[in-house]
């Protein structure tokens, strides 16, 4: 499907921060030099759209070892150490100016001297190395974090070695090791490139990846993590992209239908049913996610949806919605990723199946990266590191006519909420876990 966005001019200045050496990237895009600016435009049957005020960005990025950076397609920066340095450890700041939505794309690279996938080759410390990176977006008109390095990103691993890690003393590695290379993606960074097919990046401790030179150096916002594949080791090059939908417009109208059991105005009116209204859901025991519904495997683009029930809808609805989401600021609930968007469900439905979230005769919005209809899975591989999620129920004196008749990537939690200004909110139950 293609959408329908004109983004606006894309301009970056670099600020390093770290090692100041120059480097000549390995990928096609990085050949463009500072001096380039582009803008990017698609179209659709209907219209065009007019592309969002201009806003000035910073992104913090410390990596292990190498990174090119790309918003909407074209280069923001990279990293000033080469990646043929056998050893490097620093991290670097970009400033860069764009237009929301952003589509935020990143190569990274473990140092391996060859595809054998080893580093110090024929030296007493021959090894396999690790990755790592860690990366923060900052509206600076804000001073908000509006995207952080976490396991909602896209990720694709194109060269894993060694696959047989006991080669890793090998007198010959070359020879000795095997590795699995794939060619990278034509249009990769782009915005409208389909990565529903990626699986999702894999968060790591300080204590798993030990990050050195230059990390300390950056005040992380709290819900940044360090991330890489799902193989620390093996791992050695990896692709990664997430897509930040913007600021929110009607804020305003967002937390209030958030809030609306704790506020009550003349949008909401109170049920008739005369039972209090609850949605559950069996994966969820004492607050947190069973881990039989974390981190499901992608089938054909699509996660199995968790199962949900609810009770006590009023006898006044015309219809309900149903949305999950995380803010990955708690400070800032203007900002949330979308996992679960769904409307038009009649009310006579009560409860919703694992896996059965885009079978039911109800419409069904994207993913959290906006590129399937889908639900998507929370998944935060360090029980000590986990997020909370919000489930939200409405009950809806109509289906909000804004929202299309069918299936659509278009819509998300902020596009999903903001259309309930239009209609009545007779009542409202949110079911909250972490993972």
């Amino acid at each position: 499907m293609k959408r329908s966005l004109v983004l606006g001019l894309l301009m970056f200045t670099a600020a390093a921060c770290g090692s100041t050496a120059s480097t000549e990237s390995e990928s096609e895009d990085s050949q463009r030099t500072s001096a380039e600016v582009a803008t990017t435009s698609l179209s659709e049957e209907g219209g065009d759209v007019s592309p969002t005020e201009t806003s000035t960005f910073e992104i913090d990025v410390w990596a292990d070892n190498w990174f090119a950076l790309h918003v909407n397609g074209e280069v923001v920066g990279e990293d000033s150490v080469p990646i043929t340095t056998e050893r490097s450890f620093n991290q670097e700041t970009f400033t860069f100016e764009a237009s929301y939505p952003l589509t935020i794309a990143i190569e990274a690279k473990d140092f391996k001297e060859n595809d054998s996938g080893l580093e110090y080759i024929g030296e007493a410390n021959q090894q396999m190395g690790d990755g790592g990176i860690i990366a923060q977006i900052i509206d600076k008109g804000t001073g908000e974090a509006i995207a952080v390095t976490d396991d909602t990103w896209s990720a694709l691993v194109i060269h894993r070695a060694p696959l047989n890690p006991d080669c890793e003393r090998a007198a010959d590695p070359v020879s000795t090791c095997e590795s699995e290379i794939l060619d990278t993606p034509s249009g990769w960074t782009e915005v409208g490139y389909d990565d529903s097919g990626w699986d999702t990046a894999t968060q790591w401790t300080e204590a798993e990846v030990s990050p050195k030179d230059g990390y300390d150096q950056i005040s992380w916002d709290p819900s940044a993590e360090l991330i890489w594949g799902s193989d620390l080791e093996v791992d050695n090059t990896i692709l990664l992209r997430l897509s930040v939908a913007g600021a929110t417009d009607g804020s305003d109208q967002e937390a209030e239908a958030l809030e609306a059991d704790d506020e009550p105005d003349d949008l909401v009116e109170e049920g008739t049913g005369g039972e209090q209204m609850a949605i559950t859901s069996p994966a969820v025991v004492d607050g947190a996610l069973l881990a039989a519904f974390a981190c499901e495997r992608k089938d054909d683009g699509v996660k199995a949806s968790i199962p949900l029930a609810w009770s006590g809808v009023s006898t006044d609805a015309g219809s309900l919605a149903i949305t999950m989401h995380h803010f990955p600021n708690p400070d800032d609930t203007t900002q949330a990723n979308s996992y679960l968007t769904l409307w038009d469900i009649d009310p006579s439905v009560g409860e919703i199946a694992h896996g059965e979230a885009g079978e039911g005769g109800w419409f069904q919005g994207s993913n959290k990266d906006g590129t399937a209809i889908s639900y998507t899975s929370p998944c935060s591989p360090d029980p000590d590191r986990t997020h909370e999620y919000t489930i939200t129920l409405y009950t809806l004196s109509e289906t909000p006519p804004s929202l299309p008749q069918q299936n659509s990537i278009a819509i998300d939690w902020a596009v999903l909420v903001e259309s309930l200004e239009s209609v009545t909110i007779i009542d409202s139950a949110t079911l909250t876990f972490s993972a």
